[in-house]
């Protein structure tokens, strides 16, 4: 890969740094980084951010680096670091070369930062942290796809509110690497270096951010948000912090739910349909629902409908590989304890039971994705990924990834 072209432009409403990026046997992609011009103190004007997003990809394609820019000295040296730790976990990923042309030290120490999506994770971060957290960075182009601007106008006024409330600075930043990545890796193992790279861009201003991690330190497995990964993002003045593994999610639903910002702004919703802000149908809303009915706040969230539709718990898969039945159970258990929600009872060890069960519709779906991954170079995915629609991700792509097929 070449990254070249590296340009800083500034306007009337924003800042922006943009590169050209080559993979090889591909055509140039030309992506940026954007941020209102009121944040103009907080961008570095250098090429890490697009380091930091592509090394990843070229990782798993064995394809070297060409940096026509600057980049950090100890980003340069946490390379070697990244691969080795990729190394160890076995996952696929290759050693490669990455050169540029200038590399420098960072000198420059700024203020607390964090990413918020207004998720539960990054509320309990920020409650957690909030005495030394001065900003928060809302990102777009991420779990928000950049044609869905409904939902991004509401989910920016959401946290605008949570910002003012809480008295802290709101940094929104725009970037379209996620369309580049996805191409070649699964976001699920891209997203580390993309929320490293937005960290990077900010690192004019902002020199220790927080990432809100999703799993607890018994839960953790090789992922592209890691403790052990996530601190070589960083330079020699910028600390990327993977805070909140001393809790599961269920933990941290029950720490937020006593605070009234996030029961009245909390945006969990895996399908980001167009301009719905939770669909409660999906199985992150189902299954934070939950929770929160369990912990007796449903009622006083916001954003959420205030009844859970059983029939929708009921069909749902509850993944036992992937450890999602131990929030279910905990539910489970304090409802029998209480004797609270009966129907909710019935409703969950149902979904338990039948999601134990042999289904060859899984089966055929699993053996379809590890095809297209294993064995196809995801051309099936990258076919879907490119049906884009005006307003959200297409409704093709949707359906695949709810039934597994894509990923």
């Amino acid at each position: 890969m070449i990254i070249k072209n590296i340009k800083f432009v500034k306007n009337k409403k924003n800042v922006t740094l943009r590169a050209d990026v080559t993979f090889a046997n591909a055509h140039t992609e030309s992506v940026y980084f954007t941020t209102p011009l009121t944040n103009d103190s907080f961008v570095f004007k250098d090429s890490a951010p697009f380091l930091a997003a592509f090394l990843i990809p070229c990782m798993k394609r064995g394809e070297n680096i060409t940096i026509e820019g600057s980049v950090s000295k100890k980003q340069l040296e946490n390379t070697k670091k990244i691969m080795k730790l990729f190394k160890k976990w076995g996952i696929g990923m290759h050693t490669i070369e990455v050169s540029a042309i200038n590399v420098t030290k960072d000198t420059r120490k700024g203020q607390v930062g964090a990413f918020f999506s207004a998720g539960v994770d990054s509320f309990y971060t920020y409650f957690k942290n909030k005495s030394i957290i001065r900003n928060l960075i809302l990102v777009n182009g991420f779990d928000i796809e950049l044609e869905n601007k409904i939902l991004w106008l509401k989910t920016l006024k959401n946290v605008e509110k949570v910002a003012g409330e809480q008295k802290v600075r709101l940094i929104t930043v725009e970037t379209n690497i996620k369309r580049v990545i996805e191409k070649y890796v699964l976001w699920d193992w891209g997203h580390g270096g993309a929320l490293g790279a937005v960290a990077l861009f900010l690192r004019g201003g902002i020199t220790t951010t927080y990432l809100a991690g999703s799993l607890g330190n018994k839960e953790l497995f090789p992922y592209g948000t890691h403790p052990k990964l996530d601190i070589f993002w960083g330079t020699e003045t910028l600390d990327l912090i993977h805070d909140g593994t001393e809790c599961t999610r269920f933990e941290k639903v029950k720490s937020i739910s006593s605070f009234k910002e996030a029961l009245t702004y909390l945006h969990v919703c895996a399908q980001n349909r167009k301009g719905v802000y939770n669909c409660g149908e999906c199985d992150k809303c189902l299954r934070t629902m939950t929770e929160l009915a369990t912990f007796g706040v449903l009622q006083k969230t916001k954003t959420f409908p205030d009844v859970i539709d059983l029939s929708l718990i009921k069909k749902s898969y509850i993944d036992k590989a992937l450890r999602y039945d131990k929030p279910f159970r905990n539910c489970l258990m304090i409802l029998k304890l209480e004797n609270r929600e009966k129907e909710l009872q019935v409703a969950i060890e149902y979904s338990l039971k039948n999601s134990l069960r042999f289904s060859l519709k899984r089966a055929v779906v699993k053996g379809v994705k590890n095809f297209d991954q294993n064995y196809n170079n995801r051309r099936f995915y990258r076919l879907v990924f490119q049906m884009t629609g005006n307003q959200d991700r297409n409704v093709l792509f949707k359906a695949l990834s709810v039934v597994g097929v894509i990923k």
